[in-house]
């Protein structure tokens, strides 16, 4: 394979004319990346191109500390954030991308594939 792609769209940030020509529409937001990882992977195959969907849940990042949250709301915001998923905390930047590492790396027998890096709060 000569080259991988990762993926993590909003519907939001999408051309009207991918969204007609690769989504259905009633595909939840939750499941584009994975519906374009597949679509762009059923494309690309053929020369050689691996196309798969990283998609992030909740990462702490240094947007948060830019947010002009005081300490208190801060763990707040965080606390909301956190207290719905399985994990009961947010993701690192690290994680995210040692889930883009295995993606480019070491899936190599993987197309078409939407990997969640959301501490299960998609699957659980």
């Amino acid at each position: 394979m000569r080259g991988v792609m990762a993926c993590d769209p909003s519907r939001a940030s999408l051309p009207e004319t991918v969204k007609s020509q690769h989504l259905t529409k009633e595909a939840p937001d939750e499941s584009i990346s994975g519906s374009l990882a597949r679509s762009f992977s059923v494309e690309l195959l053929d020369k050689g191109i691996r196309v798969n969907a990283l998609s992030p849940g909740p990462i702490n990042t240094p947007i948060i500390d830019r947010m002009g949250l005081t300490l208190e709301q801060k763990a707040g915001f965080m606390s909301q954030i956190t207290s719905p998923k399985p994990m009961k905390r947010v993701g690192t930047s690290e994680e995210v991308a040692q889930a883009a590492l295995y993606l480019a790396v070491e899936a190599t027998y993987s197309s078409g594939i939407e990997l969640n890096v959301d501490g299960g709060a998609g699957q659980l």
